[in-house]
């Protein structure tokens, strides 16, 4: 956040504040970017490579596995939407494209921190229990969740705001909007977001750790007999209709 100096003096001077800004973050913007473009290709072969492997699951009825992976193309697709905003975020010049921007991004925010507790919930922590996972791996998805739960009591009520009255334009009361967005730091969104994405990293590798653990011949017979089962119980139910 700028200080009160430095916001008075954007305001007074607002073309020369944007031109020390650019000379200020030219050198970031260079090397986020440069980072940025070996990590979204890395990504979007990772989500081609899960994608395929999550229509396959669906196909063979493993359930469990199939259940993995949703979390995990969530958290991915995720990633590489918000890498998009950050995209667009260092390439504004002007602080309402940034605020635009900042704006889209409380609504992924917002709506992640609702998605990502329920993906893995009740139902993915009683496969936990059923595929006997390691303690550890069970660690960190209670230590995920807590995270989440704690960045929800921390910015959900701000973001609500953002994503409600100002990004889907559910407010009607323009002087709302505009006190809204009269008191947007153009940067808070983007502080926030930095918090988030350490807790979707923890996912990623956690789930990681989980599907390795979920490809042990134990507990892939586990899966392979569950998914028979269930075909089984299908077969035998089509019949009696």
């Amino acid at each position: 956040m700028l200080s009160p100096n430095a916001e008075r003096f954007a305001r007074e001077h607002p073309r020369l504040a944007r031109t020390i800004e650019r000379i200020v973050m030219w050198p970031y913007r260079i090397r986020i970017r440069r980072g940025e473009r070996n990590r979204v290709a890395v990504l979007e072969k990772t989500i081609e490579s899960l994608r395929a492997q999550h229509e396959h699951a669906h196909e063979r009825d493993y359930a469990e596995r199939a259940l993995v992976l949703n979390a995990s193309l969530y958290a991915l697709i995720f990633d590489r939407d918000f890498a998009a905003l950050k995209e667009f975020f260092l390439s504004a010049d002007n602080d309402w494209d940034r605020r635009f921007v900042a704006r889209q991004m409380a609504v992924m925010l917002y709506e992640a921190s609702k998605d990502v507790p329920v993906l893995i919930g009740k139902d993915f922590r009683a496969m936990l229990v059923r595929l006997e996972i390691s303690d550890d791996v069970v660690r960190e998805v209670n230590e995920i969740r807590t995270q989440m739960a704690a960045f929800k009591q921390k910015h959900a009520t701000r973001l609500k705001q953002l994503r409600n009255s100002m990004a889907a334009h559910r407010e009607h009361d323009v002087l709302l909007q505009f006190r809204l967005l009269d008191g947007l730091d153009r940067f808070e969104v983007y502080r926030t977001a930095v918090e988030f994405w350490s807790i979707m990293q923890a996912l990623t590798s956690t789930l990681t750790h989980l599907m390795n653990e979920m490809g042990t011949l134990r507990r892939l017979a586990r899966q392979v007999g569950a998914a028979m089962e269930r075909q089984k119980s299908t077969s035998q139910n089509g019949s009696h209709v």
